[in-house]
């Protein structure tokens, strides 16, 4: 049975590997948006930990789901839906828990959501940077969208690797039962591909990109480009198989349009 927008369910989904210090600075601006917090932490360090176990009795109704050893934001964001499909809810709104997006734009995502007329849809943020973004990650982003181009016959994919999202619950966990999904970096770009592929409706919305000056990241350049490349040649090789369906959906977008 279809279900009216005003029925459909949202929480926050922040997966958290040792930035638990930079998400601490924002806990109050998400809780002002009034809806569920889910933190996963990715096996952080006891420092982390200890301020994420602060964090949370300080703030009883954040859910923190906590792992032992790091196994990758992949892995941390299955986690996560995980916990939505159980407690029904019907959207995960993913941040990254790097502050480096602005979280000013989280009630455009979330109305423009609300005014789908189908569930079936994710709502996919494109950064706008400012002079603070290393040009390496700007060059990585556009080789990422290239492929996600090639893999779902889409022409206008504005960003493949923004840790700005909303994920439809029942349509992330079908991805999720997939064996061979990606634990790790990768995980953003591939579920956006398998998204397309599985007909869900995908619209960009701007979000502003700051790099913090005393940030820390994850990403390593040789590592995380070599890892991302090899998942794009997996995701190639997938699509003859799955090429029919992929075309359909790439021309009903077409029509759509």
């Amino acid at each position: 049975m279809k279900r009216a927008s005003d029925t459909w369910t949202y929480c926050f989904l922040i997966p958290v590997y040792n930035h638990a210090a930079l998400l601490g600075n924002t806990i109050p601006q998400f809780l002002q948006f009034g809806i569920p917090l889910i933190i996963v932490d990715d096996g952080s360090n006891k420092e982390n930990k200890i301020i994420l176990k602060r964090i949370v009795d300080a703030h009883p109704a954040i859910v923190l789901i906590s792992n032992i050893q790091n196994s990758g934001k992949g892995f941390a964001i299955k986690q996560g839906i995980e916990y939505c499909k159980r407690h029904t809810i019907d959207f995960a709104f993913q941040v990254d828990a790097d502050n480096q997006h602005s979280l000013a734009a989280v009630p455009e995502f979330l109305n423009r959501s609300k005014a789908q007329k189908s569930i079936k849809h994710s709502i996919i943020g494109y950064p706008i940077y400012d002079d603070t973004v290393p040009t390496i990650r700007k060059d990585a982003r556009k080789i990422s969208n290239f492929f996600v181009s090639v893999t779902t016959l889409t022409p206008d994919v504005r960003d493949s690797l923004c840790g700005f999202r909303i994920y439809p619950v029942a349509e992330t966990w079908k991805i999720y039962r997939n064996p061979f999904i990606s634990k790790r970096m990768p995980i953003d770009m591939e579920l956006l591909t398998r998204l397309y592929w599985n007909g869900v409706s995908i619209i960009y919305m701007p979000v502003n990109v700051t790099y913090p000056r005393n940030g820390s990241s994850h990403y390593k350049a040789f590592r995380d480009t070599v890892i991302l490349s090899a998942k794009h040649a997996f995701l190639c090789c997938e699509m003859f198989f799955r090429f029919p369906l992929i075309l359909f959906y790439a021309l009903r977008r077409l029509l759509h349009s």
